[in-house]
């Protein structure tokens, strides 16, 4: 399994004095207090919830300034990752927390390049995705290709239809593996402890999000149950 890692954000890292300067200020405080763009975003737009149901279209039309345009972007794709919604709305929350726009860009490319990888088994890294693509493109019916078009984003939402708590389970596993076995290189070990302390962060958030899905769950069937007695 080819695996992509970045460095955590959580973990220190060295900075010369002008870099400090530049990153006292958050990418999200510059994005929601830019004036360059009539339409501003105020952090009532910036929820799993606005995002999850924004279009990339309706993204591109409504926000022209770039830095707006880049990290609504960068949130949508994060809520495509898997089929599990409080997956998405985990990996949403730990893309929005990041430093500055590259680091959540790069955080989110290494996760889905991991996901992608991890359901691949390295058999196969794009399950054909490139030949369906040219099959497609030669089908001059415009009506045909549509629908094979259609028929490729079903397949493509199936992919994503996997067992995320494993998928975290199996990442930290990997990359705790990784790290015992590369004590003695300090680079590869670091890069595997990187590695795990995204994953377990990542699935920290999920749990939580999980956890809280289903009290409310719980708090609704109670306040159900008492309605039904009260006739």
């Amino acid at each position: 399994m080819q695996i992509q890692s970045v460095t955590s954000n959580n973990i220190p890292q060295s900075q010369n004095k002008t870099d400090e300067n530049i990153n006292e200020t958050s990418f999200k405080d510059v994005v929601l207090n830019s004036n360059e763009e009539p339409l501003q975003l105020q952090d009532k737009d910036l929820t799993f919830q606005k995002i999850n149901q924004m279009s990339l279209g309706e993204i591109e039309g409504f926000y022209q300034d770039k830095n707006q345009n880049a990290l609504l972007n960068t949130l949508k794709y994060s809520t495509l990752f898997s089929g599990s919604s409080s997956m998405n709305e985990a990996l949403f929350n730990m893309v929005l927390s990041q430093d500055d726009l590259q680091n959540s860009q790069s955080y989110l490319y290494t996760m889905m390049s991991n996901r992608n990888s991890y359901l691949s088994n390295d058999n196969n890294n794009d399950h054909g995705a490139w030949l369906r693509k040219s099959m497609i493109d030669q089908i001059e019916d415009k009506e045909v290709r549509d629908e094979q078009i259609k028929l490729e984003k079903e397949f493509q939402y199936t992919m994503i239809q996997f067992d995320v708590s494993a998928h975290m389970s199996d990442m930290m596993n990997f990359s705790k593996d990784g790290r015992e076995k590369n004590r003695d290189n300090s680079g590869l070990s670091s890069m595997y402890n990187n590695m795990y302390m995204q994953y377990q962060s990542l699935f920290n958030e999920y749990d939580s999000i999980e956890n809280n899905n289903s009290d409310l769950l719980s708090q609704k069937l109670t306040n159900n149950r008492f309605s039904a007695l009260s006739f």
